[in-house]
């Protein structure tokens, strides 16, 4: 699993990182942050973040109550970022496998991203909600002109859907290839305390442990996994 993206592009009326690829913009701020630690260069990318529960109606019932049951009724469903305009936990799981015999063949790799519809469908609602975020009069002095991407003339839903499938990316935090779970499940490859099934003195301690993919930077529950695990093997589990 991995966390997947689509974003709207608008042009807008403040210093962004795009300003680092002129010259002489560059060449100032980078004296500023050597003598200061100041400046755009202590931007690490993406200044606002935030993270949403749709309000009600936003979705389908059923999903909602899917991503509840999976998820906690508690947890977001999304994460909008001024870089990218989406990234959530998608359903889908990508298959690897070779191609031939031959090690220098590549292999076969297909994402399944998308496969899902209820993460399409999220995906759409979350669309729709960035572009909410650019109608308030607040925001309008930070704007010049309309959307440059996808484009305004991108209205309904089966347009939105058709952009998403054309441009939608991950963000790199692929998770859950070995994941934890009951022996009887045929999906699981580790049991609680991270053991391979079958084997002895194997364990796996990642992000890919995860059942399933948090909506939400990976990092910090990976620590969290590592603590728990390395607890469990300092007590002779």
């Amino acid at each position: 699993m991995d966390h997947i993206w689509s974003a709207i592009t608008r042009e807008v009326d403040v210093v962004t990182i795009a300003a680092l690829a002129d010259p002489e913009f560059l060449a100032e701020a980078n004296a500023e942050y050597v003598a200061n630690r100041t400046g755009i260069n202590t931007n690490p990318g993406g200044t606002i973040i935030s993270f949403e529960k749709f309000p009600k109606g936003t979705i389908s019932d059923a999903t909602r109550k899917a991503l509840d049951l999976e998820n906690g009724g508690d947890w977001p469903d999304v994460e909008y970022f001024s870089q990218d305009a989406y990234a959530s936990t998608n359903d889908d799981y990508l298959l690897s496998a070779p191609d031939s015999k031959d090690t220098f063949d590549h292999p076969v790799v297909n994402p399944n991203w998308l496969t899902d519809p209820r993460d399409m469908e999220v995906l759409i609602a979350a669309f729709k909600r960035l572009r909410q975020l650019f109608k308030p009069k607040v925001v309008q002095p930070a704007l010049i002109g309309g959307e440059v991407y996808p484009g305004e003339d991108v209205a309904t839903d089966a347009q939105i859907e058709a952009n998403i499938r054309r441009s939608a990316d991950t963000v790199f935090h692929p998770a859950c290839t070995c994941k934890m779970g009951m022996s009887s499940d045929r999906m699981a490859v580790l049991d609680s305390k991270a053991r391979v099934f079958g084997t002895k003195g194997l364990r796996v301690v990642d992000a890919d442990s995860f059942p399933k993919l948090i909506p939400g930077h990976p990092q910090g529950t990976v620590y969290g996994l590592a603590e728990k695990i390395a607890y469990e093997i300092l007590n002779g589990n």
